[in-house]
């Protein structure tokens, strides 16, 4: 379960920017409420859309912290669009163990072969990586893909979700048009 004395931030998109974090007076984004998580820290979002337009920062990139859960409280979940920007995933996961992730649709994420290591494309919608006890629930990972856009030896795959070193359990979650090219 989420413990109920860790640090809680609130987000929400429809808001102006300036907030603190609080239920009063939310973050505007994601982004900024990760630049204030530490370690056992909750992050509630408004049901909404956040994109490019709301002043979200893509890729979302959770690094490092222990224990953190981003979960939508509202009946409709978030929405974290993208809008098909190459190169940029809708989340990009590393080193976050004890991640909680739920009520959240990822959309329009983009992961293309010049920008990663090796050549490889891999999760447009949420890559996770080295990240352990990983738990996604009420999920819908929409409209992804991982494009091989340069070198022969390039590789795409997973255009909707790549796990890589990591432990993950999921329930109601679900895939839809996401597609690797």
């Amino acid at each position: 379960g989420i413990d109920l004395t860790a640090q809680t931030l609130y987000v929400n998109s429809a808001v102006a920017a300036g907030g603190n974090g609080t239920e009063d007076a939310p973050y505007k984004t994601l982004t900024e409420a990760l630049r204030h998580a530490t370690n056992d820290t909750i992050i509630r979002l408004a049901s909404g859309t956040y994109d490019r337009a709301s002043g979200e920062t893509f890729p979302i990139a959770p690094r490092d912290v222990l224990q953190l859960s981003i979960v939508c409280d509202g009946e409709t979940p978030a929405v974290f669009d993208n809008g098909g920007v190459a190169g940029a995933r809708v989340f990009d996961v590393v080193r976050c163990h004890g991640l909680v992730m739920s009520n959240l649709v990822m959309t329009g994420g983009s992961a293309v072969s010049e920008d990663e290591i090796g050549g490889r494309a891999e999760g447009g919608g949420l890559r996770l990586l080295f990240s352990y006890d990983v738990r996604l629930f009420d999920v819908l990972v929409e409209g992804n893909k991982a494009e091989v856009t340069s070198a022969e030896t390039a590789s795409a795959f997973g255009g909707g979700a790549s796990v890589r070193s990591s432990s993950v359990t999921a329930r109601r979650m679900s895939f839809s048009a996401n597609r690797v090219v």
